[in-house]
C-alpha cells in the first residue's frame, strides 16, 4: 500500500514535511481524523505513515472504475451516507482488530480550503469501539486547489 501511495506522489511530484508522526502508536487501534483538501489526501497520509490505513470512502467513488482498483488495493472501506450502518460495523470491527482507520469527518473535499462542519459518525464509531482506540488528528496544509 505504501509503495502504491509513494509511486503516485512521485509521479505527481509532491513533497511532504511531516510533524508529529511519532504520535501514531505502533500497534494500538487508531482512528485518524483529518481535513479533506484534495483527491490524493489518502495517498499523502498513507505514504507518510508506517502502518496501513483503511480509509473510509464514499461508495459513489468506490464504485467508479477509474478509482475502484486503487481503493480495493489499499483496503478502503466504502460508505453510503444514507445507509452507513454496515460501514460503521466494518470500521468498528477493524478497530477491534488493532487496525488504523482514516476518516475525513467533513465528508467531502473542501470547496474553499477551510475546514467544513464535521459529520458526527466518528463519535458513534468510538462509542461502539474498544476503549483503547487512539484518536490521532491530522491536518493537511498548503494543498488546497491541487489535484
Amino acid at each position: 500500500v505504501r509503495q502504491i501511495a509513494g509511486y503516485l506522489l512521485f509521479v505527481w511530484r509532491y513533497r511532504l514535511k511531516l510533524k508529529g508522526i511519532e504520535n501514531l502508536p505502533k500497534s494500538a487501534p487508531v482512528l485518524l481524523l483529518g481535513n479533506h483538501i484534495s483527491w490524493i489526501d489518502f495517498a499523502l497520509i498513507q505514504w507518510a505513515t508506517p502502518r496501513t490505513i483503511r480509509f473510509v470512502v464514499h461508495e459513489d467513488y468506490y464504485n467508479m472504475l477509474i478509482f475502484k482498483w486503487v481503493l480495493i488495493a489499499v483496503g478502503a472501506v466504502p460508505i453510503r451516507p444514507s445507509n452507513s450502518r454496515n460501514a460503521m460495523q466494518n470500521i468498528v470491527s477493524l478497530l477491534n482488530k488493532n487496525c488504523v482507520v482514516g476518516i475525513f469527518p467533513e465528508g467531502e473535499i473542501s470547496t474553499n480550503g477551510e475546514l467544513s462542519d464535521l459529520k458526527r459518525g466518528f463519535e458513534k464509531i468510538l462509542s461502539e469501539s474498544r476503549d483503547d482506540v487512539v484518536v490521532v488528528p491530522f491536518a493537511i496544509n498548503d494543498m488546497w486547489g491541487t489535484f
